[in-house]
C-alpha cells in the first residue's frame, strides 16, 4: 500500500504525518492485499477566519473495485483525520465484503 500525505494552506507537521500514518495502519492495514494507494490531503477550509474548517479527504484506490473517496470536515485536524480513516475503514469493509460475495464463497470458507 502507496501511502500519500498532503497538505494544503498550512504546514504538514511530523507530528501530525505520525498521526495520520499511524491510523491508516490501524484502520486499513487488515486491507492492505486490496489497496493499491491512499491518498490523504489535510487542508484548511477558510484560511486563518477560523470556524468548523479543517478537512481530511482520502482517496483509497482498491484493487479490481471502485475507488473509495471519503471526506470529514470539522475544528480540529486531528479528529478530522480520526473520523475520516474511521469512515474509510466501513467503506473498505463494505466493497471488499461485496466484492468477495460477487466473486463466490472464500476458499476458507468453501474448504470447511
Amino acid at each position: 500500500m502507496i501511502i500519500d500525505i498532503q497538505s494544503r494552506h498550512f504546514k504538514l507537521t511530523a507530528a501530525l504525518r505520525a498521526h495520520v500514518e499511524s491510523k491508516l495502519r490501524l484502520n486499513l492495514g487488515r486491507y492492505d492485499t486490496n489497496i493499491s494507494r491512499v491518498e490523504v490531503s489535510l487542508f484548511d477550509v477558510n484560511g486563518p477566519k477560523g470556524g468548523e474548517d479543517m478537512c481530511c479527504k482520502t482517496v483509497i484506490r482498491l484493487k479490481g473495485m471502485p475507488t473509495v473517496v471519503v471526506e470529514h470536515t470539522t475544528i480540529d485536524m486531528y479528529d478530522a483525520v480520526n473520523k475520516c480513516l474511521h469512515k474509510a475503514k466501513r467503506t473498505v469493509k463494505r466493497n471488499v465484503r461485496l466484492s468477495s460475495w460477487k466473486t463466490g464463497p472464500n476458499l476458507a470458507l468453501a474448504a470447511q
